[in-house]
């Protein structure tokens, strides 16, 4: 946790910010993430690499995706860009007290948690579904519905 940002770092996170920091990004994968249409991502990246800030080839695992990766350039300007965010966050934080950074805390993970829970979606499904099953085996209450008694059901 970097002390001009109050959400602690998760991993492979830039605390708040929640970028990533792997050593590039599948171009589907960004673009669903970003919820971008796939010609004006396209678009982006072109630019991106006309500025030298990126270089986007061919997947080394699979030859028909592709991979964008920051150049120096592009990580140094990423670099300038987080310096500038938390320039911002602590301009914004440091004001604060101790015990308002702390209740600030607290609504952050309530914000969170709410997102979180806006984003599950219910459906009813077999519970013969890998998902169901999945679902089900991750419910610490639940347990095999087995007769009490032969021809019982429950």
């Amino acid at each position: 946790m970097t002390p001009s940002c109050p959400a602690p770092a998760r991993s492979g996170r830039r605390g708040c910010c929640g970028r990533s920091v792997s050593d590039g990004s599948d171009v589907r994968r960004l673009r669903s993430r970003l919820d971008l249409d796939s010609g004006y991502l396209s678009r982006l990246l072109r630019a991106l690499e006309g500025d030298r800030l990126v270089v986007v080839e061919a997947n080394q695992a699979d030859g028909r995706l592709r991979t964008v990766r920051l150049t120096e350039a592009g990580r140094a300007e990423r670099a300038e860009l987080d310096r500038r965010s938390e320039d911002a966050a602590a301009a914004l934080l440091g004001p604060l007290t101790a015990g308002q950074r702390s209740r600030l805390l607290t609504a952050m993970a309530e914000v969170e948690r709410l997102l979180v829970a806006s984003a599950v979606r219910v459906v009813e499904c077999d519970p013969r579904h890998p998902d169901a099953r999945f679902c089900l085996r991750a419910c610490s209450c639940w347990r095999p519905c087995t007769p009490s008694r032969p021809g019982a059901e429950h």
